[in-house]
C-alpha cells in the first residue's frame, strides 16, 4: 500500500545527506539541516491519514522492499550530484539513461513485453514523449543544482514535489 510505503520515502533525504557527509565531507549549515528535517517530517505527515492509525503500525508485505528502494533513491541522488560535479549534469543524465535503457530493453526483450510498450507509445505518443522530456529535464535540473548547493539541499528541494502534489489535489 502506498500509505505504508510513502512515509518511508521521507528517509531519502537523510540518506542523501549522510552519504554526502560521509563520502565528500559535505556539511550543510544548521539552517539547511533544520529545513531538510522539516521537509522530511512534512512528507511523512502528508502521507499519514490520521494519528490514530499510527497506533496500529504493521510491517506491510513490501515494506522491506520499500526500504531498499529508499536506500537506492538516496544513493542515486548522491551519485547524480557527485557525478554532475565531476563531469557535467547532462552527461550524468545521458549515462544513466543509456544504462537504464539498456537494462530495460534487455528485460523487455526477454519477457516479450516490448509489444505492450510500443502499443502504449503508439496510443499515447504525446504523453510518453512529454513524460520522457520532463523527467529528463527534472534530473538534469537536479544534477545542475547539486553543482552549486549541497547535494542534500538540492534533494530536499526536489522532494517538495509531494507537497506540490498535495496542494494541487486540494486546489
Amino acid at each position: 500500500k502506498m500509505t505504508a510505503v510513502e512515509p518511508l520515502f521521507s528517509f531519502e533525504l537523510p540518506i542523501t545527506a549522510l552519504l554526502a557527509a560521509f563520502f565528500i565531507h559535505e556539511k550543510p549549515s544548521s539552517t539547511q539541516i533544520i529545513l531538510i528535517l522539516i521537509i522530511a517530517c512534512s512528507i511523512t505527515l502528508l502521507s499519514i491519514r490520521s494519528f490514530k492509525s499510527l497506533k496500529k503500525i504493521t510491517l506491510e508485505k513490501g515494506t522491506l522492499l520499500g526500504l531498499l528502494a529508499v536506500l537506492g533513491m538516496g544513493a542515486s541522488n548522491f551519485l547524480f550530484g557527485l557525478g554532475s560535479r565531476e563531469t557535467n549534469p547532462i552527461f550524468v543524465n545521458w549515462f544513466v539513461s543509456v544504462v537504464v535503457g539498456a537494462v530495460v530493453l534487455i528485460y523487455l526483450l526477454k519477457t516479450s513485453s516490448w509489444k505492450e510498450i510500443f502499443t502504449f507509445h503508439k496510443q499515447e505518443k504525446k504523453l510518453a514523449v512529454s513524460l520522457a522530456l520532463i523527467d529528463n529535464l527534472a534530473w538534469v535540473a537536479f544534477a545542475a543544482s547539486a553543482v552549486y548547493v549541497p547535494i542534500a539541499v538540492a534533494a530536499g528541494i526536489s522532494e517538495s514535489y509531494v507537497i506540490i502534489a498535495v496542494l494541487l489535489g486540494i486546489i
